[in-house]
């Protein structure tokens, strides 16, 4: 079956370090591949027996019994994470910094902000954690925002900006003049350099990209800045 194909792939990421022989029903990925998740070991065990052994009615339960489990352990990385991030940015030489960068941020940016924050609560990301939001100032004057969606095949999952460029395209806006992001987790992240190029396509050298945190647009900067040497 297709699944034996997988298995056997999945398999061979550890191959080199645990001696294992592709295929056999002892193999589990090591090296790297273990050590990337801790709770992959785990999992590949229960998946293995949900498919290759008795088709019992159970075996979806142990499958899900283990990717809950992977996301908790993933779950109690990011609360981690989140403590550590709200002590840094309590911090006063981070407000510093902060406070200094909002006297140079556009005014009327701030309803944009807020379009880039609500749509940021709408997202689905339970593998990362890490909710994303960007609203768009198309040139018709009209804002179109959009969140992040994951997939379990986490390369079929779209970021916060190509969602909101999806919904401008849809409405018939082409031009995108302003364009505002922020994170739950991440204080002025930018787009990636995907969603950098997607902006580009409808947007200019011009083009603003508002970065913001959880209480605004913290610096506003040129989408020439951010990409320099474009496609």
């Amino acid at each position: 079956m297709a699944f034996n194909a997988i298995r056997r792939a999945l398999g061979s990421l550890g191959d080199h370090a645990s001696g294992n022989v592709p295929g056999s029903s002892q193999e589990i990925p090591s090296g790297d591949a273990a050590s990337v998740n801790p709770h992959f070991a785990e999992m590949y065990r229960s998946i293995d027996a949900a498919f290759t052994g008795p088709k019992t009615a159970d075996a979806p339960a142990s499958f899900l019994a283990a990717r809950a489990e992977r996301d908790a352990g993933w779950t109690a990385e990011t609360d981690t994470s989140r403590d550590e991030e709200r002590e840094i940015m309590s911090a006063a030489p981070y407000r510093a910094v902060v406070t200094s960068l909002r006297q140079n941020v556009k005014p009327d940016s701030a309803a944009l902000f807020g379009a880039a924050r609500d749509a940021m609560r709408q997202s689905h990301s339970p593998y990362s954690q890490f909710p994303v939001g960007a609203a768009i100032l198309a040139e018709d004057g009209k804002v179109y925002s959009g969140c992040n969606v994951e997939n379990a095949s986490f390369p079929e999952g779209w970021c916060a900006e190509t969602s909101a460029i999806a919904h401008m395209v849809r409405a018939g806006g082409r031009r995108i003049v302003e364009i505002a992001v922020v994170a739950e987790k991440m204080p002025g992240i930018t787009p990636c350099g995907g969603c950098r190029q997607r902006i580009l396509e409808f947007g200019s050298a011009s083009t603003l990209i508002h970065l913001c945190d959880a209480d605004g647009v913290v610096e506003s900067v040129t989408l020439a800045d951010i990409l320099p040497r474009v496609f």
